[in-house]
């Protein structure tokens, strides 16, 4: 028979162990609602857009005005929260490529297709990207995924593509910057994981990360010559308004997200985007909801209780 002494440490060490695993299921929901969240916010992009170019602002004008307006907030934040600017080598040039590539590449990348294609087009052929991360993940990072991810990213794909319709033209050129936009935010989200800028202080991170943005979108305005500044005080308002939202909340949302469950969950439930559009379409656009639009909705909600279903079966294991 055991000793006291050896029953209290087993029933401690479980205890621990009990924590542990408690903690990180907290931690797994966590970051799971932070991503849903991000999601949710990008998802207001069109109304932010469609109000700001309603005042004069060109696409590619917005998207300077939407990362050089986050940096005076973010400079506060990080005097107020005594967070160091020094960065590690190379930190730098990680930040650097990472988020122009997600925060300024690939928006513009839409843009410039839209010219080419209608939007409800390049929107759907975007949405290829939940299954471009987990096929980058398995081919360049030999990650071994599981058939339920594979199934929960087939589900996704095809309710965001429920949201969409293929009107228009079909142009071979804007189908490739749609298709191409897809791969490039795949390796965005990618990229926040593997590069382990997911790790930096999402201040930090949101701050270096606008100011990439904001010199590369200054030069590709200043070269394309559609540099357009609002000449009201609620184009300006708009402007910040959005720039908080997106570049500052949304973004460190998503990376803190990432940081936690990983860049193949976070692909998938970033899918979320179209429902909030999608609803807000509704209420403020008067844009009906119709049958493909609910398939769409409940198959990424399935895809999403997929994921947390394996998730946990594994965590069980």
């Amino acid at each position: 028979m055991p000793s006291k002494l050896e029953i209290t440490d087993g029933m401690l060490y479980h205890k621990v162990y009990l924590l542990d695993k408690r903690g990180a299921k907290l931690q797994n929901v966590k970051g799971t609602l932070f991503v849903m969240l991000s999601a949710s916010i990008f998802g207001c992009m069109p109304l932010f857009s469609a109000l700001i170019q309603a005042e004069g602002i060109g696409p590619s004008s917005l998207l300077l005005l939407r990362a050089m307006l986050a940096l005076p907030f973010l400079f506060f934040m990080m005097k107020v929260k005594k967070v160091d600017f020094k960065l590690k080598k190379g930190e730098l040039l990680k930040i650097a490529a990472v988020s122009t590539v997600g925060s300024a590449i690939t928006p513009y990348m839409l843009i410039i297709c839209y010219d080419y294609i209608s939007t409800g087009m390049a929107t759907t052929l975007h949405f290829i990207y939940p299954a471009a991360v987990i096929m980058g993940c398995a081919v360049v990072y030999r990650a071994k995924i599981d058939r339920m991810q594979w199934i929960s990213a087939a589900m996704c794909c095809v309710g965001a593509w429920m949201f969409c319709s293929f009107d228009g033209e079909i142009d071979p050129i804007g189908v490739t910057l749609a298709i191409s936009s897809g791969f490039v935010y795949a390796s965005y989200i990618i990229a926040l994981e593997k590069s382990g800028v997911d790790k930096i202080h999402p201040f930090k991170y949101c701050f270096y990360g606008s100011c990439s943005c904001t010199v590369f979108m200054f030069i590709v305005s200043i070269a394309g010559g559609s540099l357009q500044l609002s000449k009201s005080s609620k184009g300006w308002l708009l402007c910040a308004l959005s720039s908080v939202a997106i570049m500052v909340i949304a973004v460190m949302l998503f990376q803190i997200g990432v940081g936690i469950i990983g860049s193949q969950k976070s692909g998938i439930l970033s899918t979320f985007e179209p429902i909030t559009s999608s609803v807000i379409g509704i209420l403020v656009f008067n844009e009906p909801f119709g049958v493909k639009s609910a398939v769409g909705t409940v198959l990424i909600l399935l895809s999403v209780v997929l994921l947390e279903s394996s998730g946990k079966s594994k965590q069980a294991a």
